[in-house]
């Protein structure tokens, strides 16, 4: 009779402990999935080249002028992420849609007072890409952000430099006095 009852149980022990492992194993992979990334930098074979320049010749020309004009008493950044220059993390909004409504949009130069490099202006500069229907939306969208946290965000028009003088006075009007 216990000879009986020893048959019946370790078939039923063994399936047990069969399917414990088995759970075991699974937990261990689900939790090895959780933080090892599925593809590494190895997986992906794109190919890039260097771009012969970081912004266009329109650009370079007004952070030329800018930075001979202003940067003694500011610092002059080009290219910077909305994300960079706004927090998107405010309580009662997701953070993951303010944060996608700015993530790719960028504007061309941010003026920062050199003490504490806080962010007094960013400027636009509007050539004829700003005339495309996609553009005129996102151009809204981005003035729209900058009046609601009130910082001023200047479009120049790509004829800027025809009135120089009257952007650099402008500037000094807009800019905290040194």
């Amino acid at each position: 009779m216990a000879s009986e009852f020893i048959s019946g149980f370790v078939p039923l022990f063994v399936g047990m402990m069969a399917i414990a492992l088995t759970m075991q194993i699974l937990k261990e992979m689900s939790r090895r999935d959780r933080y090892t990334p599925r593809y590494s930098y190895k997986d992906y074979h794109y190919r890039y080249t260097p771009k012969p320049r970081l912004m266009t010749q329109a650009e370079q020309h007004l952070f030329d002028f800018l930075s001979q004009h202003f940067a003694a008493h500011f610092h002059l950044f080009p290219q910077i992420h909305l994300d960079t220059l706004f927090d998107h993390v405010i309580k009662g909004q997701s953070w993951q849609g303010a944060l996608s409504h700015i993530q790719r949009k960028s504007v061309d130069f941010v003026i920062c007072d050199k003490q504490h490099m806080k962010p007094l202006m960013a400027i636009e500069l509007d050539d004829h890409s700003h005339d495309r229907p996609d553009r005129v939306e996102r151009d809204a969208a981005v003035e729209a952000i900058f009046n609601r946290v009130d910082l001023i965000l200047l479009r120049i028009p790509s004829d800027w430099s025809q009135s120089a003088d009257k952007l650099r006075a402008r500037l000094d009007e807009l800019l905290p006095p040194n």
